[in-house]
């Protein structure tokens, strides 16, 4: 897991809550605001109706921080980003939860250098045939 000052503090929560832009899909749900930071800061949210048992959702919470710890060189800097996971995420293969990680994180263009594009490529490509679209994105009005 990435040390405290790469996480989102609980004042800032509300923030990213009330003025950020979200995208969604089955398993995972991602808020995320630009901010004047010096580096990108994630959280993961596992809720109690995603499983009661706390192993459960740790389990849960474990994978999506892996995917973000690998991916968190190649992200841009100074932009607020939560997890939220879904019901049903309890489900799902590892290798799924990566995928949909990493194709929201590219979705919302906070890979930098252009990586996004290929990020998806090289982790969706041996279920692109199978894969339909389960994307969203919503921007708030402000």
């Amino acid at each position: 897991m990435l040390g405290r000052s790469y996480r989102v503090r609980k004042e800032d929560f509300k923030d990213v809550l009330a003025r950020g832009r979200f995208l969604h899909c089955p398993f995972v749900m991602v808020r995320f605001l630009n901010q004047n930071r010096k580096q990108s800061r994630l959280a993961v949210v596992v809720p109690k109706s995603v499983s009661k048992s706390a192993v459960v959702r740790n389990k849960v919470k474990r994978r999506i921080w892996g995917v973000l710890e690998a991916a968190y060189p190649s992200l841009l800097t100074s932009c607020d980003i939560i997890f939220f996971a879904k019901k049903g995420s309890e489900r799902a293969r590892a290798a799924e939860l990566k995928e949909m990680v990493l194709t929201l994180l590219a979705k919302a263009n906070l890979f930098s250098n252009g990586e996004s594009e290929e990020k998806v490529r090289t982790f969706s490509s041996e279920r692109s045939a199978e894969n339909k679209e389960y994307f969203f994105i919503s921007k708030r009005s402000e």
